[in-house]
């Protein structure tokens, strides 16, 4: 006791001796020392990756339900989802419509969803370069690919009112697959 109040009155005798002390550890022990340094990087990249991965899980397991609740209200309410607005053709509001009128509320709530938030963000002049040398274009992010097969012309890929109809018919034939932000929301079944 009397010692731990002579380190206390005496702060720097004391920090010169664990300087010392560390000092002589670490000169005859380099290699231990630089080992256990390895390893305390290794575990604290390890539980930081794990505390990462479960804050992301966590949050996953947050948010799909609430996407399920908000479809679920949708399709209760689906005989006004989605706010009755003068609609010009080409536009968010007219695409979301003729979706509602097709599909119903739910899947228009969905797309506006998906092209909301992971795909174009409703931006027409939108396109991504894939990796396998395609290309996602307009509104939908309708791949290349069909066109090189002829499915559509690359004008009316680019084009949000003609592009429109061919997203619908997609999304009839495969549902929300096609499309990656689908994928991502869970959405995809």
């Amino acid at each position: 006791m009397l010692k731990l109040i002579k380190m206390l009155i005496h702060p720097i005798k004391t920090t010169k001796r664990f300087y010392y002390a560390f000092n002589v550890f670490y000169h005859r022990n380099r290699e231990r020392v630089a080992w256990l340094l390895i390893i305390f990087n290794i575990i604290t990249w390890a539980v930081a990756y794990n505390v990462g991965n479960d804050f992301y899980n966590h949050y996953v397991n947050l948010i799909e339900p609430l996407i399920a609740v908000r479809a679920a209200e949708v399709d209760v309410k689906s005989t006004s989802a989605l706010p009755v607005v003068e609609e010009q053709t080409g536009t968010k509001a007219w695409a979301l419509k003729k979706w509602s009128d097709r599909f119903g509320a739910k899947v228009a709530w969905q797309l506006e969803v998906i092209m909301g938030t992971k795909e174009s963000g409703w931006n027409a002049n939108a396109y991504h370069c894939n990796t396998n040398g395609t290309v996602d274009l307009s509104w939908y992010q309708i791949n290349s690919v069909h066109v090189e097969n002829g499915k559509l012309s690359l004008e009316c890929a680019a084009s949000p009112i003609c592009s429109t109809e061919f997203a619908m018919d997609l999304y009839e034939e495969q549902s929300w697959c096609p499309w990656y932000g689908a994928k991502a929301l869970g959405f995809c079944q």
